[in-house]
């Protein structure tokens, strides 16, 4: 066998390397986290769950991610009107599967995009859409979780994360502005003038070319995030409650909002172990056990991965039974 050319090596190694990191980290932080719990008490508390609102959130996640993968058509539609629900279902839900395992929600963004790139013909319209939905969201859950932390208990009124949240909302709402509104020939004519590479200059002229998304419009994909924002927070919540964690609604949802922007930071695989520690730090607030709010959060996460890879797996395997069928069925008509 001859050996591997040490620049192929190097390749592979930087390639793998950050992934290999993010796995490492997220089970250094999982190690620690149960150095710190009765495992015992964290065994029993999932023994001791509650089924039928666990029962009730998973049967709000595939309605959850049809109003998610609409908002994401609706976007693309006002870029590219011969987009489907049907040719976005699919990729979403292979984003919803692949992201558990990635280091953050960007990366599952990345793997809808390449899964749905091979049925649309307008590429740059099909980057733009899922580039202003993920600002879209940010807006909101930034939004959503600002108002948690005003109006849940009063230990989380921190400064520093208040500033933090604000931060995230106006830098979010800035790039969903301009993303939705600034285009047009002035662009590539700025773009003309400007020391840029020039691979990066046709990218500015394909964006300039796509339609500008109206206030309306904008209002409206803002209003559907916030929809899924509050359905996603309330489903969680239903698995809280059959875990026998009892706090106030809107203090979950605001807690839910604040961890799920923490996770979307690429430092661990699927936010694993961030997710963690950061509900036992908030929940410790509301006397809730660290090995309840482990269980709760590790549970949510299997459960969540189990649907994502059913309604994917299923998904896939309908359209190719449905395709097999079309084939067989064009066969008989037209013989060969």
């Amino acid at each position: 066998m001859r050996p591997m050319p040490s620049s192929h090596f190097s390749h592979r190694l930087r390639r793998w390397l950050p992934w290999g990191l993010k796995v490492l980290l997220s089970l250094l932080l999982l190690v620690y986290l149960f150095r710190l719990i009765n495992v015992h008490r964290f065994v029993s508390d999932i023994a001791n769950a509650t089924l039928w609102p666990i029962a009730i959130s998973l049967a709000v996640y595939v309605p959850a991610q049809m109003l998610d993968t609409y908002r994401w058509l609706f976007v693309l539609r006002k870029f590219d009107p011969s987009a489907t629900f049907r040719a976005l279902w699919r990729p979403n839900m292979a984003g919803q599967f692949f992201g558990q395992f990635l280091p953050g929600d960007v990366s599952s963004d990345i793997v809808r995009l390449l899964a749905a790139a091979p049925r649309h013909q307008k590429k740059t319209a099909l980057v733009l859409s899922v580039v202003v939905e993920k600002f879209a969201m940010l807006v909101v859950v930034g939004a959503v979780a600002l108002l948690g932390v005003w109006f849940s208990h009063s230990a989380m009124r921190d400064r520093s994360l208040e500033l933090f949240l604000m931060f995230v909302i106006i830098s979010a709402a800035i790039f969903f502005f301009v993303l939705c509104r600034y285009r047009g020939k002035w662009l590539s004519a700025i773009a003309n003038r400007l020391p840029i590479p020039g691979k990066i200059r046709d990218i500015i002229h394909s964006i300039s070319a796509v339609s500008a998304l109206s206030f309306g419009a904008g209002f409206l994909v803002i209003l559907q995030g916030t929809l899924q924002q509050l359905i996603m927070g309330v489903a969680s919540y239903l698995i809280a409650r059959g875990m026998h964690i009892s706090i106030p609604l809107v203090d979950w949802i605001g807690i839910h909002a604040i961890v799920s922007i923490v996770r979307n930071v690429p430092v661990s695989i699927g936010g694993l172990g961030v997710r963690e520690g950061l509900f036992a730090l908030f929940l410790r607030l509301y006397g809730v056990p660290i090995e309840l709010s482990t269980a709760c959060s590790l549970i949510s996460f299997f459960l969540t991965t189990l649907m994502a890879m059913f309604v994917w797996v299923g998904s896939e395997g309908i359209s190719f039974f449905l395709h097999m069928k079309k084939d067989h069925t064009s066969t008989l008509v037209h013989p060969s």
